[in-house]
């Protein structure tokens, strides 16, 4: 019985995060450069847009912006996690 209970919960779990992977909205995350404290990454999106992703070092803050949209930042956040946020 305990084997059925974990091969279930192995399985739902697997089911979550293969379905997590295909809701990523980022294609690529391409560094761009450094100024100073700031790196600089462009975002493309599979859906075809773009943003980008701005790590400001000194200030230890993440922020990201869609093309044309307002600038969020949130220093929590990784790389991966500010480009989706400039993607969604």
């Amino acid at each position: 019985m305990r084997t059925i209970f974990l091969a279930v919960i192995l399985s739902a779990t697997a089911a979550l995060l293969s379905t997590q992977a295909f809701a990523d909205p980022v294609k690529r995350v391409l560094p761009q450069g450094k100024d100073g404290d700031y790196y600089y990454y462009q975002v493309k999106c599979k859906n075809g847009t773009e943003g980008s992703v701005v790590v400001q070092d000194k200030e230890k803050n993440i922020c990201a912006q869609a093309l044309g949209g307002e600038r969020v930042c949130n220093a929590t956040w990784s790389v991966q996690r500010a480009a989706e946020h400039a993607c969604g």
